[in-house]
C-alpha cells in the first residue's frame, strides 16, 4: 500500500470501530504512543489488547522497518478481524497474534525482551500484568499503559459507584505498585484517559 492508501485504510478501521463501539486507541493517546514508537524505533513490540489490529498497525508503521509485534487478544472474533487487517496492511508476516488471556499468555513470553510494551487490555489485569512485564522490558524500553485514570474516576475522592468499583480500585492499586517499584520510574500523563510511561532507572 502507498502512504495515502494506508491512511485511508486506517480511517476505515477507525470508523468501523466507532460504528460498532469497539474501543481502540485514538486522539492524544494515539499521538503520544506514535511519538514513542518513532523515538525508540523498537525492534520487538508487545501489545496486550489487539482488538481489531488498529493500534498494532500504527505501532509497526512507526517503528523499525523490521520490527516484530507480539499481540495478545482473548476475543476470537476480533482476532480474526485483526488478522485480516494486518494482512491487508502488509504486516501479517511481522505479527504474532496470541489468543487468550494475558495471565495465561504472558508467562509463555517471559524470556523475551521488548523495546516497547503497550498495555491496553482489561484494566483489572494491569496490576498483575505489570509485575511480569517489567522483567520483560529491554534496557532502554518503555511500558506504555492507556486508560489508567478511567474517565477521571481513579483520582476522584470517595468510593466509586458499584459498577465501576472493581476497575477503579484495581487501577488505583496499579498506580500504587508503580510508585513503589525499585529500579523503575513512571510518568503519569494526564492526556486522553490517562497514560503511564514506565522505564528502567539509569
Amino acid at each position: 500500500m502507498t502512504t495515502a492508501e494506508i491512511d485511508e485504510f486506517l480511517r476505515e478501521i477507525e470508523k468501523s470501530a466507532r460504528d460498532r463501539h469497539i474501543p481502540i486507541l485514538l486522539g492524544e493517546s494515539a499521538e503520544i504512543l506514535i511519538g514513542y514508537a518513532r523515538e525508540l524505533k523498537p525492534k520487538r513490540i508487545l501489545e496486550i489488547g489487539t482488538a481489531i489490529g488498529y493500534s498494532g498497525i500504527l505501532l509497526l508503521l512507526n517503528s523499525d522497518g523490521k520490527a516484530v509485534l507480539d499481540t495478545v487478544e482473548r476475543n476470537a472474533e476480533r482476532i480474526e478481524e485483526a488478522r485480516i487487517n494486518f494482512e491487508k496492511a502488509g504486516l501479517l508476516e511481522r505479527t504474532n497474534i496470541y489468543a487468550g488471556d494475558s495471565r495465561d499468555i504472558l508467562p509463555t513470553l517471559r524470556d523475551n525482551r521488548y523495546d516497547l510494551i503497550f498495555m491496553d487490555g482489561g484494566k483489572s489485569r494491569y496490576k498483575e500484568d505489570i509485575l511480569l512485564l517489567e522483567s520483560m522490558l529491554s534496557e532502554d524500553g518503555v511500558i506504555f499503559a492507556d486508560n489508567v485514570l478511567f474517565k477521571g474516576k481513579v483520582m476522584a475522592e470517595g468510593i466509586p459507584k458499584r459498577k465501576h468499583r472493581s476497575i477503579v480500585n484495581n487501577l488505583r492499586e496499579y498506580l500504587s505498585i508503580l510508585s513503589r517499584q525499585d529500579g523503575y520510574e513512571t510518568a503519569l500523563i494526564d492526556k486522553g484517559d490517562g497514560i503511564t510511561v514506565t522505564r528502567k532507572k539509569k
